[in-house]
């Protein structure tokens, strides 16, 4: 008995449906809320529902092994990769998309700050030289000597730093966007390409498992056409059979060996396009 009180608390009306063979009855609403009674489609959804409740259900479970699922997805995405390496048309616009990229990195790099390093290195060949008397710098000297006087080095060198910070460029900034723009086709054309280029392989190698699955069917099919008709046969000697219906089974046969000569072409075919992706 299901109750319909409060936390399920059986009530009297529960144990008297219940006894009849009849609904449980039904709860009461919340305080301050009106229970509404469902009338048309809504009720009778509502039976429906209800009385499949009743019908008996059956659960099963079958365990299916991915292993060549798996595998087949593993040489799916390898003869992706090996057709992104031989596409030309997406190589190509792979390498439009590097010059695009290396085009907006140049341009970005405009604003960068610049540090430039300057030096100045000098040997003189020619130094200047005075002559001076012995007690020009020194009282105590002879004034009838005479000492040259050098006035420079040898070696003149000088190093500097230059720092630019670019703020505003027009001729830049245009730059920038239009190596942006040129980047976002090269990308889009990318994507694209390759996009285009997963479908078809995608579908020519579904498309080749499916021949594949429809290959094995037939070998099935001769299979139980050619037991068929020794069956037939066998019982066409005993006469138990007419001729049309042994003529019939080995047309059968005839007819499921052509569909699978005719699905081992489409697997020939199927390879040859899925190769030339």
């Amino acid at each position: 008995v299901t109750g319909t009180g409060p936390g399920g608390l059986i009530r009297r009306g529960d144990v008297e449906n219940a006894g009849k063979g009849g609904r449980p009855a039904e709860p009461a609403p919340p305080a301050g809320e009106e229970l509404v009674k469902l009338t048309g489609p809504a009720a009778a959804l509502a039976d429906y529902m209800d009385e499949s409740r009743s019908i008996p259900t059956a659960t099963t479970f079958r365990t299916i092994s991915v292993q060549v699922l798996d595998a087949e997805r593993k040489r799916l995405n390898e003869a992706l990769a090996v057709a992104a390496r031989q596409q030309p048309d997406l190589r190509n616009a792979e390498a439009n998309l590097r010059y695009a990229q290396a085009g907006t990195s140049a341009a970005k790099a405009g604003y960068l700050p610049q540090l430039t390093v300057e030096t100045d290195m000098r040997y003189n060949t020619i130094i200047p030289t005075s002559v001076l008397p012995g007690n020009a710098l020194n009282p105590s000297g002879d004034p009838n000597k005479l000492t040259p006087i050098r006035f420079n080095t040898a070696y003149n060198n000088t190093v500097g730093l230059r720092f630019i910070q670019p703020i505003y460029d027009p001729t830049r900034l245009v730059a920038i966007h239009n190596s942006r723009t040129a980047s976002d086709l090269a990308t889009a054309q990318v994507n694209r390409i390759r996009a285009d280029k997963e479908e078809s392989i995608a579908r020519a190698w579904f498309d080749l498992l499916l021949d594949r699955a429809k290959l094995d069917y037939a070998t099935k099919d001769i299979e139980r056409a050619t037991g068929n008709s020794t069956l037939i046969g066998d019982r066409f000697r005993e006469g138990r059979a007419l001729e049309n219906d042994h003529a019939d089974a080995k047309l059968r046969i005839r007819t499921a060996v052509l569909e699978k000569e005719k699905i081992e072409e489409d697997i020939l075919t199927a390879q040859v396009n899925l190769s030339s992706l």
